[in-house]
């Protein structure tokens, strides 16, 4: 090597080593506190809020220098709950010194010890870092984060609406890249009321992150309370929520731990997996496409859109399903109470049926939408739908679920539910009406065959109001009618009654069961007018083969009793030798019965103080479907004005008062054309009736 060549590189590193020293020695007399003001300016100038630094700033040279800054605080929003918004204990930066002479900022380790992060929102909704002030171009010299460790952090979040506060404890957090334009390795482990979580993925680079004009890339997993999330995607502009494109897996095996998490037993028992991605497609406005729910073997499909950007929220879904099975979800809400409301210990005690805990109605009142859904086969545990349709819209405190359609067992549903918010009550009011339903064609879909066949048609109009399922019940009005005929069913089912209620049942309706595999149902009709929660029976009649069962009586949905009354007739050694025609032996009628009772326990004994209540009440006072029609019809005489069923069912489709002023009309008609002695004979007959259901003249 030339001795010129000696000379010029130990000038080289002469000045190197003369640099460092230099460095070392002005920063060794540098005073440090006159760093504060210069960092408090500059983190005003680039986000709006204050920074200040109020303990000492430590400088430790060598070849690593680190630089130590202790109880830091960052100014909060002017309407926060607290002056700032995240608070620091220590702070600890470490680079490289010979990165420094390049110019080039190189941190070899930063450490950030007991964070305290709190995110929280006003009244409206506002988020208390949204008004920062970037230009979105924040310009950094060349730097390279090779590791960053946060220990003993804490975040916490207030929501200013519900006046509710979680927070959140970081056991530890580590971030690590290679290079200024490499990914962050994250990994993270904390905990969250008492159960541990953890995250673990890539973020970046740390460059993109403060550019607006730069995607951010996520790739992260979380993991807590058995249950696994995925997000993979970008985020432009992090610091306002711009910018968003993100897939995301959810996926949850076992509910168990999150169910302590919430405070009480969510009704999921199968996997649950959701997918999704979503966008923002304007500011405060997001986008879930390719939406899918899976649980077990149920699946939803759709689009959801959701709205944030003004005072009351909205939201939009269409949403479908070949195939939703309800029944192992119901199954599980039902245990907890009714419809997912947990009753209390005293009610579950007292046989409640009907929840007094108040109705979670307050969503209502905060947000607005559109949801429309379509599935092509929907169970429940006592119905199987097919093709269902409808639009549920929430809109000024008011739910609306019209129309609802479907087809059930080869007939037709359709319906509508209103519910509104009046203060603290729901205002409930609901129709179906189901017509030409074949049960056994239903039964199939649920998997149930050979039980029991017959064409169904039901109608039902409700209307009430109160804060809780037992309060609208309470002062519920309305009617529900039944119509069933041409039925069976088998005897074996029967046979799964309790004994005393399996005795009764057979005594009522098929007294020859031992000699039958069935029992045949040529009709049950039944209608219930209900006022202020009282249902009364306007018409109640089973005709079997062998025997007719009229009934009468109340349900009281206040107190949720029964009290109705049942009178079998057998359907043969009927008659009077008045006429010449019957003969009419009262000692071989059947004895009346009482379904009594609450209607989660419902009861059927024998009526031994006959207070059976007299059939003609049941119309007002008429002998039930005309003097003759009873007895007509059990000797065979099954014209259609002497058929107890047709006449049922002519009660059960247009009330009480229709019917009523059609029997008068009949009456006075017969009055006039029935001769004098045949008239007496219908008049002993309806008194022979009277006195057997009760009732004394």
């Amino acid at each position: 090597m030339s001795s010129r060549i000696k000379l010029i590189l130990g000038v080289v590193v002469a000045l190197i080593l003369s640099l460092i020293v230099g460095v070392y020695v002005l920063l060794t007399r540098y005073d440090c506190e006159d760093l504060k003001p210069l960092i408090s300016k500059a983190t005003l100038d680039a986000t709006g809020r204050e920074l200040t630094i109020g303990g000492d700033i430590n400088l430790d040279i060598g070849f690593r220098p680190t630089i130590v800054l202790t109880d830091i605080k960052f100014q909060n929003a002017l309407w926060g709950s607290r002056p700032e918004l995240v608070k620091i204990k220590r702070f600890e930066i470490q680079v490289a010194l010979f990165s420094l002479i390049t110019g080039k900022i190189k941190i070899k380790r930063c450490v950030v010890i007991e964070p305290n992060v709190l995110l929280e929102t006003d009244e409206s909704g506002r988020l208390n870092f949204e008004s920062i002030s970037s230009t979105g171009k924040i310009k950094l010299p060349a730097v390279t984060i090779n590791n960053i460790r946060v220990v003993r952090g804490r975040l916490s979040f207030k929501d200013g609406k519900s006046g509710k506060a979680y927070k959140i404890l970081l056991k530890s957090l580590t971030a690590k890249a290679e290079g200024f334009y490499d990914l962050l390795e994250i990994s993270s482990d904390g905990g969250f009321k008492g159960e541990s979580f953890q995250v673990r993925g890539t973020l970046g680079p740390v460059p993109d992150m403060l550019n607006s004009e730069k995607d951010c890339t996520i790739d992260l997993t979380f993991k807590a309370f058995d249950i696994t999330a995925k997000l993979k995607g970008s985020l432009k502009d992090p610091l306002h929520q711009r910018g968003l494109d993100l897939g995301f897996t959810i996926q949850a095996f076992d509910f168990t731990k999150l169910s302590k998490v919430v405070g009480r037993q969510l009704p999921l028992n199968e996997e649950l997996q959701i997918t999704g991605r979503i966008s923002d497609v304007k500011p405060k406005s997001y986008q879930i496409t390719d939406c899918g729910i899976s649980l077990g073997g149920n699946r939803i499909e759709g689009l959801i859109e959701i709205d944030l950007s003004n005072k009351r929220p909205y939201f939009s879904s269409n949403l479908s399903s070949d195939n939703l099975d309800l029944r192992p979800l119901l199954s599980q809400l039902r245990k907890g109470g009714v419809d997912g409301v947990e009753l209390s210990t005293s009610e579950t005690k007292a046989g409640k049926l009907f929840s007094s805990t108040p109705l979670q109605i307050d969503v209502l009142t905060k947000v607005d939408g559109t949801a429309t859904i379509k599935i092509k086969k929907l169970l429940l545990p006592r119905l199987a739908l097919n093709n269902v349709s409808s639009e549920i819209v929430t809109k000024n405190d008011t739910l609306i679920v019209r129309p609802i359609n479907a087809t059930i067992g080869g007939g037709s549903l359709n319906g509508h539910v209103n519910l509104e918010i009046l203060r603290k009550d729901a205002v409930v009011n609901t129709q179906f009406k189901a017509n030409g339903v074949d049960l056994e064609s239903m039964l199939k879909d649920l998997g149930m065959r050979n039980v029991m066949v017959g064409d169904l048609d039901v109608d039902i109009l409700l209307s009430g109001q109160g804060a809780s399922v037992a309060n609208i019940m309470e002062n519920i009005d309305g009617h529900v009618s039944v119509i069933l005929g041409d039925g069976q069913i088998l005897n074996k089912y029967i046979e799964l009654l309790g004994s005393d209620l399996r005795t009764s049942v057979y005594r009522l309706l098929n007294p020859f069961k031992e000699k039958e595999a069935q029992t045949d149902i040529r009709c049950m009709v039944g209608r219930f007018d209900i006022e202020n929660g009282l249902a009364k029976s306007s018409v109640l009649l089973f005709d079997t083969e062998h025997m007719c069962v009229v009934g009468g009586g109340e349900s009281d949905l206040r107190q949720e009793r029964l009290n109705i009354s049942l009178k079998p007739i057998p359907k043969e050694g009927l008659g009077t030798q008045a006429t010449g025609k019957f003969s009419l032996n009262l000692g071989e009628l059947a004895k009346p019965f009482k379904l009594g009772g609450t209607l989660s326990d419902p009861s059927l004994t024998l009526d031994t103080k006959q207070t059976v209540i007299a059939v003609g009440k049941a119309i007002g006072g008429i002998a039930l479907f005309g003097p003759f029609g009873i007895v007509a019809a059990l000797i065979g005489k099954n014209s259609d004005d002497q058929n107890p069923c047709l006449a049922a069912i002519e009660i059960a489709k247009g009330g009480v008062n229709a019917s009523l002023s059609k029997e008068l009309e009949k009456k006075k008609s017969s009055e006039k054309s029935v001769p004098q002695s045949i008239m007496g004979v219908g008049e002993s007959i309806g008194n022979s009736f009277e006195k057997l259901f009760g009732k004394e003249n």
